[in-house]
């Protein structure tokens, strides 16, 4: 054989695996290629327990320290990999990670999907028939042949998603899904384009049975169909870009239609059904305005809503500029409407005169000592959700009230919107509303004065006059251990539910950056900061590569001089009941989140540490105070639980030795607490 064939044949060595008794051949000048360091080793079955060759699993879900993802740390290994003549497979790579979600779909047999561990172990993964649901589709008691009929996972969640497959009626209108995940709810629906305009079949939930039943649907009646038509218009009046296109998608089906815009902005979607959906328009540069009813709480590309009969008047109002998908604001802490309050529980709306009376507040913002006009403030739209009514207290309860906490629900907290912030230049606002179970609200803010917050208003109300009082927030300087300025420190001017995140680098944004510096700033040369005034501030955290800092503001924060503690250090080692160490876990420092729910801020710690063979963990550059350990556990979707495993102290400047922590068995809350607890203070 001649030199240069070498790297032909060794392409299809990669081949032997799969074949029993062939001799794996090597280029003679190529080393072995080693062994990954982490690895998971899976073995595909039938239901008769026979070996899967040459079956195709894909890797999908990675698990890490700090959880499941999905689409992060793909780098080192292939995507997908072809079992063995032994049913066998590896996934294996360099870098860490804990886990891996597996997807298989075989022929003849139900797509599978599951969670395989790190480990040395062999883990088997056993493919099932599956389950079957069968239907038929009818008009006015005829079949509709060669229709095609869509099935969808009901959960969408990347975890659990059981996919989505379509299939097409017979000439007797019959159609059937066979190896279907059992027990398993789906969404079934018709696909819109292989249906008349006149006709369509609405989402229906249906449950997959055990492996190897049938769920009998029998005739499901295709009804008429609605339609939703409408225009497109600019905020401002101006020409319509050209090369629009409008999408429609339904919450719960698999099935997206694309409708045409002509030269007067109009547009027309037949063939539709009733349900919750999603309508958005295509175009560069160009974004929905706050002003359409029914833009989406979380997409704001999309308006989200409820079509219940024919629509012919939606009218979608867009404004020049591209989606930001981030808060102009902080929303940190922010509360939430209410399920019937959400868009997509509100017939859908965009901008036209036949929508439900808007509530209309305005008024004027003046100096509370000149009462002239303020040249520049700005105005935040918001919700107050309903809020439950107050229990007569106990007669302890109202002998305690002096030292209980006040404690908001979460389905109370305001809801702010904003990205519906704007600036206001001559010292007039006006702000519209939707009419829901939750009363508008609305904040004030300028510089050099104090924040307004208004009262809910349940109706239009006009000529509001808004008087903002002067005020200066926290302000001084931070100082090193050595009493010398401590410049670039990262401060934050935390208000109340703010949440924030703390890891190798400190403190910062659990979320988007703020970018006004009501919320972040960094010290100066001389470690100097200044805030401006915040509803509801409370704390002031500071975090820099000598250590750290905080100071409750509320009674307060004019020059104040912030000396920084060095970062303690924490070790300990964590042992089962029995006292044998337990290794391989994941812990991670925290603070409690009790707090937060009396309305205190917090931050999240984003290090995590696997216990070694002697169950033994260490951190570093920690902040000196009261925290918490947790064990972090993997559970739900893109998500873990943690079980708090002990509470303490930190002392700065020192490794904090924790000695033994028993593993799941946290000391009982100090006796205060407890007591406040049970008398529901």
């Amino acid at each position: 054989m001649r030199a240069s064939g070498l790297g032909r044949l060794w392409g299809c060595v990669l081949l032997a695996p799969f074949f029993r008794g062939q001799a794996r051949l090597q280029a003679a000048d190529a080393a072995p290629h080693p062994a990954p360091k982490f690895a998971v080793h899976g073995r595909v079955i039938g239901p008769d327990g026979q070996p899967m060759p040459k079956v195709w699993v894909e890797r999908d879900g990675v698990g890490m320290a700090q959880g499941r993802g999905w689409g992060w740390e793909q780098e080192g290994w292939p995507g997908r990999v072809l079992t063995d003549a032994n049913g066998e497979f590896i996934f294996g790579r360099d870098a860490r990670f804990t886990e891996i979600q597996t997807r298989i779909n075989a022929p003849g047999f139900a797509p599978h999907m599951e969670w395989l561990s790190v480990t040395n172990i062999v883990q088997t993964i056993k493919l099932d028939p599956g389950a079957a649901v069968r239907g038929r589709v009818l008009q006015d008691g005829e079949p509709l042949a060669g229709v095609r009929i869509g099935i969808s996972g009901k959960d969408r969640s990347s975890e659990i998603f059981a996919g989505h497959f379509e299939t097409a009626a017979g000439a007797d209108g019959t159609f059937e899904f066979a190896h279907l995940p059992a027990s398993t709810s789906w969404s079934l629906y018709g696909i819109i384009p292989s249906f008349t305009n006149h006709a369509a079949l609405a989402i229906k939930t249906v449950q997959t049975g055990a492996d190897g039943t049938t769920n009998e649907l029998g005739g499901l009646n295709a009804k008429p169909a609605l339609h939703l038509a409408g225009k497109i218009k600019t905020r401002h009046g101006g020409p319509l870009p050209s090369g629009m296109t409008v999408q429609l998608g339904y919450d719960d089906a698999w099935d997206s239609q694309s409708a045409g815009v002509g030269k007067n902005g109009e547009f027309r979607f037949d063939g539709l059904f009733a349900g919750s959906l999603s309508v958005w328009v295509q175009v560069n540069h160009w974004r929905l305005a706050a002003a359409n009813r029914s833009r989406d709480i979380w997409n704001v590309s999309a308006l989200a809503g409820l079509l219940e009969r024919d629509k012919d008047d939606l009218t979608i109002e867009i404004e020049s500029g591209d989606v930001d998908y981030s808060s102009p604001g902080y929303s940190s802490g922010n509360g939430q409407l209410p399920p019937q309050d959400l868009p997509r529980g509100r017939p859908l709306e965009g901008v036209e005169v036949s929508g439900l009376p808007a509530i209309i507040l305005d008024g004027q913002v003046v100096d509370d000592e000149t009462g002239k006009l303020l040249a520049r403030f700005e105005v935040t739209p918001g919700y107050q959700p309903p809020r439950a009514p107050t229990l007569p207290k106990t007669v302890i309860q109202q002998l305690l009230k002096p030292f209980a906490t006040k404690t908001v629900p979460w389905n109370e907290l305001p809801f702010w919107n904003y990205r519906g912030k704007t600036a206001v230049t001559n010292g007039l606002f006006s702000l519209e509303y939707v009419a829901l179970s939750s009363k508008p609200i609305f904040r004030v803010e300028a510089d050099g004065y104090e924040p307004y917050q208004s009262e809910p208003v349940a109706a239009t109300t006009r000529n509001l006059l808004v008087r903002l009082k002067h005020g200066t927030g926290p302000n001084g300087a931070v100082l090193l251990p050595n009493g010398e300025p401590a410049s670039g420190a990262t401060v934050i001017y935390a208000a109340g539910h703010d949440t924030f995140k703390f890891d190798t680098d400190g403190i910062g944004p659990n979320g988007p950056e703020d970018k006004t510096g009501r919320i972040f700033q960094r010290t100066g040369a001389r470690g100097d900061f200044s805030f401006q005034p915040r509803t509801d501030g409370r704390t002031i955290f500071v975090s820099h590569p000598a250590g750290w800092a905080e100071e409750d503001v509320r009674q307060g924060g004019d020059h104040l001089e912030l000396r920084l503690k060095p970062w303690a250090s924490i070790t300990g080692t964590l042992i089962r009941n029995n006292g044998a160490p337990a290794p391989g876990e994941v812990v991670a420092v925290t603070m409690s989140m009790n707090g937060w729910s009396r309305g205190e801020p917090c931050f999240y710690f984003q290090q995590t540490f696997t216990t070694d063979a002697q169950g033994r963990f260490f951190f570093s550059n920690m902040p000196p105070r009261d925290l918490f350990i947790e064990r972090r556990v993997p559970s739900g979707v893109h998500s873990w639980s943690d079980i708090e495993q002990t509470s303490f102290t930190a002392s700065a400047g020192v490794t904090n030795d924790l000695r033994k922590v028993t593993l799941d068995s946290p000391p009982p809350p100090p006796l205060g607490e407890e007591i406040k607890r049970k008398l529901g203070l």
